[in-house]
């Protein structure tokens, strides 16, 4: 989903009205996005991804394809 300007905006406050707390907002021209998403990843938190190119970063597609693995007792 390609979101511009108004429409990007009004999705953000919709996101952040049904799930408040700790939403990511990750650019990904950020020279530290990986760490970002890892840590959302890792406390469950919500992200919203933006400035999508059409490739997107090969690094994105274990969490894309839900490959990811359990470590540890967490629930």
């Amino acid at each position: 989903m390609f979101l511009q300007g108004s429409v990007f905006c009004f999705v953000l406050i919709l996101i952040k009205f049904s799930c408040p707390q700790n939403l990511k907002v990750i650019d990904l021209q950020q020279t530290d996005y990986m760490r970002t998403l890892e840590g959302a990843i890792q406390f469950g938190l919500p992200v919203l991804l933006q400035n999508v190119q059409e490739r997107l970063d090969p690094s994105l597609d274990p969490v894309l394809n839900k490959s990811l693995m359990k470590i540890g007792k967490k629930c």
